[in-house]
């Protein structure tokens, strides 16, 4: 690799990749699995070598691809073999959660057709034709997506949904 092309790289990395690891930390739920994902995907963009019409282009391919490192990851036999520090309680931790932190945890139960919708729709900012283009479904569906997990986000928060706005 030329120099050029690392300054490149170092670009889309500063430009995107808080944006790739947010989404990944929103499904993954971990941040060493987050950032495994984060990694992965920058990975294939080097692989690829494709070229983007712009930086909107490239922002969605980025999107869509961490989606699917994280959908690849929950089917890896790796992951179905595992078990989590929550499931082995003698080494469990209990991480302190601000109430910011609270809506994070909430949005990580729900499940991963909410979750993706939820994050692209609320911390990426996308518009529901942005969204359904890139998961490749009905706009009506994303619509739908965000108003049951609207629901479950409510339900999760219990009383506590009275102080946010959905």
């Amino acid at each position: 690799m030329n120099n050029e092309h690392n300054d490149e790289l170092t670009d889309i990395f500063n430009q995107f990749g808080k944006m790739v690891y947010r989404l990944a930390f929103i499904q993954m739920k971990t941040k060493e699995q987050a950032e495994d994902i984060l990694q992965d995907v920058f990975l294939r963009l080097i692989e690829n070598g494709k070229v983007f019409e712009n930086d909107e282009h490239l922002k969605a391919w980025l999107l869509k691809t961490t989606i699917n490192c994280c959908k690849d990851y929950w089917k890896s036999a790796w992951f179905k073999r595992r078990v989590s520090l929550e499931e082995a309680p003698e080494i469990s931790t209990h991480m302190p959660r601000s109430t910011n932190g609270i809506i994070t945890e909430c949005v990580k139960k729900l499940p991963a057709k909410y979750r993706y919708i939820i994050h692209l729709y609320y911390y990426e900012e996308y518009s529901l034709k942005e969204i359904a283009d890139i998961l490749s479904i009905n706009e009506n569906t994303v619509r739908t997506r965000i108003s049951r997990g609207r629901q479950l986000l409510k339900k999760y928060l219990g009383k506590e949904a009275d102080n946010y706005e959905f």
